[in-house]
């Protein structure tokens, strides 16, 4: 899918059950609501009982860089353990 096509949207992403060492998807998805010019925030909720090591700190990462470019909030709605802390 295609991230928005009208300014000033808020993303929403959903970490949710197990964190797996390939998050390729994952930082496809957080590189390109990085990049979107529509999306002017981001909402990370997080709903996990954790997972790999190699899989949460490449999670970490991305969530970190995506901070970096747009304004961002994590929160738990649920479950946040081991690596979905």
């Amino acid at each position: 899918g295609s991230v928005g096509a009208i300014g000033g949207q808020i993303a929403r992403i959903e970490i949710d059950g197990f964190i797996g060492a390939d998050q390729s998807r994952m930082t496809d998805l957080f590189k390109r609501v990085g990049e979107s010019a529509t999306v002017s925030g981001v909402i990370v909720t997080i709903d996990s009982p954790g997972g790999t090591t190699t899989g949460s700190e490449e999670l970490f990462r991305n969530i970190r860089r995506l901070s970096e470019k747009k304004p961002l909030i994590a929160f738990v709605d649920g479950t946040a353990a081991s690596g979905g802390y």
